[in-house]
C-alpha cells in the first residue's frame, strides 16, 4: 500500500536499485542479521529483515546509500520507530545513532 499510493516514485526506484539491494544485504550481514533495536534495547535475539534510514530519504537524500546512516530491524520494529519518530524525532534518530556506535565498540 505504502508504495504503491504513498511513495515517491524516486524512492521507489532508489529500493529497487542494484546499488540499494547491496547495501541492504550488506547491513543485515554487518550486523549479523540483527534487530539492533531488539538487541540492545529490548534484550531480545530478533532478527532483522529490514533497513532502516536513520535520517529518512526524503529529508537527506545524500545519505541514502551511507552506511552509518542505516539500521537493521525486524519489521514490527521499524515501526515502532516510526512511532517513536512522531513523539521525538531527533531523539529517536541519537538513540539509534547511539546504537549503532555501541555495536561498533562492542563487537567490531
Amino acid at each position: 500500500h505504502y508504495d504503491k499510493y504513498i511513495r515517491d516514485k524516486k524512492s521507489i526506484a532508489f529500493y529497487n536499485s542494484p546499488e540499494w539491494i547491496r547495501t541492504r544485504e550488506y547491513i543485515l550481514i554487518k550486523y549479523k542479521g540483527l534487530d539492533l533495536y531488539a538487541f540492545f534495547i529490548l534484550k531480545e535475539i530478533v532478527y532483522a529483515d529490514t533497513v532502516h534510514h536513520i535520517e529518512e530519504l526524503r529529508e537527506n537524500w545524500g545519505r541514502r546509500l551511507d552506511i552509518t546512516n542505516l539500521f537493521p530491524l525486524s519489521s514490527s520494529n521499524h515501526n515502532v520507530i516510526h512511532a517513536m519518530y512522531e513523539k521525538d524525532k531527533e531523539g529517536t534518530q541519537e538513540l539509534l545513532f547511539s546504537l549503532l556506535e555501541r555495536w561498533r565498540e562492542e563487537y567490531g
